[in-house]
């Protein structure tokens, strides 16, 4: 797949920070800058890295290798995790190093799900453009980047990664990073941040002392621990674990059925979280109703395809929003069904609610916000409260004017009155 990335550069140039002074000074006495490139200059839009494998799985179920291929979906993730974990050994045993690349990954996937040729080719292109459809920048280390090339210095990107540098360049690209750069990548060279290798090639690559040298990055010990080993300025950038996550309201762990939905909805909301700090009923909007409208929403989306419907009916007021959210993305989504927003009023509902409707369920439909007396509701059904005094008292009010709505008991008391009072007229 061959990836625009003019128009994402453009976006994603509005989406740095404002840099902070401790980074400043850290850029500033530095002459080369060196940034890790996975959950520090980019992140993907899933909660855990290899979540990536359970949306390709999802993606299988609906792609001709699913069809063709029946158990390659439901074991994919565990096949492609093993893949990788068996790939290591072997180059480990051969050569001496871990550092392996997509391409011996996939020759390991091969002999565990079957497939070859076209199909693994196909396999592995899908992998790679889901990579490209959920990674995303980060706006602080954007905006550390943006200085660094402002300020002269030599960038140095280093990843410890299965994917080649051709492949990584254009991830990076698509989030706004752009050349003049150095890349390194594990696979390519080696050598590895983890094993502690790359950092003297780097620092005799350019001549310069090593705490001439400053590296951002996320992992403790690739990133902090063996850089520090030979004097590097390694600074730890825990910005998604300390400052981002920690906002996070959804729980990181829950069943496995339809965790990969789950995966998706906590990805997302962090990138939101990172771009700026949100007031209350914003944070709520989006970390609560969000998913739950969203949920509902694809909920009867599948529903209306499955069962072919060709016109839905929103009634007023609690279908407003799904109308309109219908009317958005109904057809983006191949729902081709009719849709029509029907508006009634509570008082319509007034006289179901005492004798059909089950109020502790539907209490909403009918309840609205404006406290009425007992004379107001039964002048609404055409009942002169005057005439039945003594039952109005009888039943617990005061008098015609006492206040029947404030909650759901005297709801229910009301409800009785009307009963006995329809009864009597019948």
């Amino acid at each position: 797949m061959v990836v625009d990335t003019r128009q994402a550069n453009q976006a994603n140039a509005s989406k740095a920070a404002p840099v902070r002074e401790p980074y400043k000074t850290l850029v500033d006495q530095a002459a080369v800058v060196s940034f890790d490139v996975f959950d520090t200059l980019i992140h993907r839009t899933v909660h855990r890295p290899t979540d990536l494998f359970l949306i390709l799985a999802a993606k299988l179920k609906h792609h001709r290798l699913g069809l063709f291929h029946p158990g390659l979906a439901a074991n994919f993730q565990e096949n492609r995790v093993s893949a990788e974990r068996e790939a290591r050994v072997r180059l480990m045993a051969e050569c001496g190093s871990p550092e392996v690349d997509l391409e011996r990954i996939y020759r390991v996937l091969a002999e565990l799900t079957g497939l070859h040729g076209e199909d693994l080719a196909a396999l592995k292109d899908l992998e790679i453009e889901l990579e490209q459809q959920v990674c995303h920048p980060n706006p602080v280390m954007l905006g550390v980047f943006n200085y660094a090339r402002a300020q002269g210095k030599e960038i140095v990107l280093c990843s410890d990664m299965y994917l080649s540098p051709e492949i990584i360049e254009s991830l990076l690209s698509r989030c706004g990073y752009k050349r003049p750069y150095h890349l390194l990548v594990s696979n390519d060279l080696g050598r590895s941040k983890h094993e502690g290798s790359i950092w003297s090639d780097l620092i005799g690559r350019f001549g310069i002392e090593s705490d001439r040298l400053v590296h951002f990055g996320d992992n403790l010990h690739a990133d902090v621990a063996m850089p520090q080993q030979q004097g590097v300025r390694a600074h730890h950038f825990d910005y998604l674990v300390r400052s981002v996550e920690t906002r996070l309201r959804m729980k990181t762990e829950g069943p496995a059925e339809g965790h990969h939905i789950r995966s998706l909805i906590q990805g997302t909301i962090c990138e939101r979280l990172m771009h700026r700090q949100r007031s209350f009923w914003e944070d709520i909007g989006l970390q609560i109703f969000g998913p739950l409208v969203l949920g509902k929403f694809l909920w009867f989306s599948s529903l209306a395809r499955k069962e072919r419907l060709e016109r839905v009916v929103f009634f007023a007021r609690d279908a407003y929003l799904p109308y309109h959210i219908y009317r958005k993305y109904g057809e983006r989504i191949g729902i081709g069904a009719e849709a029509e927003y029907a508006y009634f009023s509570r008082a319509a509902l007034l006289l179901p609610s005492f004798v059909d409707m089950p109020m502790d369920r539907v209490w909403h439909l009918f309840s609205g916000r404006v406290h009425r007396t007992v004379a107001e509701h039964l002048t609404r059904l055409g009942i002169d409260p005057h005439a039945y005094l003594h039952m109005i008292r009888e039943v617990g009010f005061d008098s015609p004017q006492a206040v029947s709505y404030t909650h759901l008991r005297a709801h229910e008391t009301l409800r009785y009155l009307v009963c006995r009072l329809l009864l009597e007229k019948k």
